[in-house]
């Protein structure tokens, strides 16, 4: 009988039904199938930024995962954090929503819409 059994506190070592472990890996995080897709084509990094201008301390599971452009910043943040941790684990815990908001801010900044090759630019 291990000591967390005596505290009352959870099993440390989550079981599946057969009472063998659950790879830790596996523990929360949204099988590929169930994963949601980004619900467009993606947008382009901002080039030659870098630190605060991009927002580019991010979770290692957010990076090269580019925003859609049907997206908002709030529903590129909300889809990663869904597909690391499950649909709404992550919510009311501090840690994973600081991880949301870093997220957040870089989707904001990071992200532009694609140029479209032998465009103006935007100059008249």
């Amino acid at each position: 009988m291990g000591a967390w059994r005596k505290t009352g506190l959870e099993d440390p070592e989550p079981k599946n039904d057969d009472g063998l472990a659950v790879p830790i890996a596996r523990r929360g995080r949204t099988p590929p199938e169930e994963q949601r897709p980004p619900p467009g084509p993606p947008m382009e990094r901002v080039p030659g930024q870098s630190g605060k201008d991009a927002a580019s301390d991010v979770p290692s599971f957010a990076r090269g995962q580019p925003r859609s452009i049907d997206e908002t910043p709030e529903e590129y943040a909300g889809r990663l954090m869904d597909n690391e941790y499950g649909r709404g684990n992550w919510r009311n815990d501090k840690d994973r929503e600081a991880e949301f908001r870093q997220i957040q801010k870089y989707g904001q900044r990071g992200f532009r819409v694609p140029r479209v090759p032998g465009g103006r630019g935007g100059r008249e």
